[in-house]
């Protein structure tokens, strides 16, 4: 190879988290475009939701948070998850498992 010997399953990781990190930026921005009736404001809220999201992912940042502002966000996280799949059992979904 013209380049070395780059490492394929890493450069296709990659590109398949970018689309979902893409993906998931539309859909915050359709978000913010829902809760608005002003095209400018939803444009301004969805890049600052997305940057804020970007933002606490950098080390540095989670590290100057501290610790309880991760043990409180990933508790929301588990509340969240729990309450939506107690509402999926309750209204008679069927779920694997």
């Amino acid at each position: 190879r013209y380049l070395g010997q780059p490492d394929d399953g890493t450069i296709l990781a990659s590109y398949i988290g970018s689309f979902l990190m893409a993906g998931g930026f539309l859909a915050i921005g359709a978000f913010t475009s829902a809760l608005t009736k002003n095209q400018v404001i939803a444009f301004v809220l969805g890049i600052v939701t997305c940057f804020l999201f970007v933002l606490f992912s950098i080390p540095p940042v989670i590290e100057f948070l501290g610790s309880p502002w991760t043990t409180a966000a990933l508790a929301v996280a588990v509340l969240l998850g729990a309450l939506d799949l107690f509402l999926a059992r309750r209204s008679g979904a069927v779920l694997p498992g």
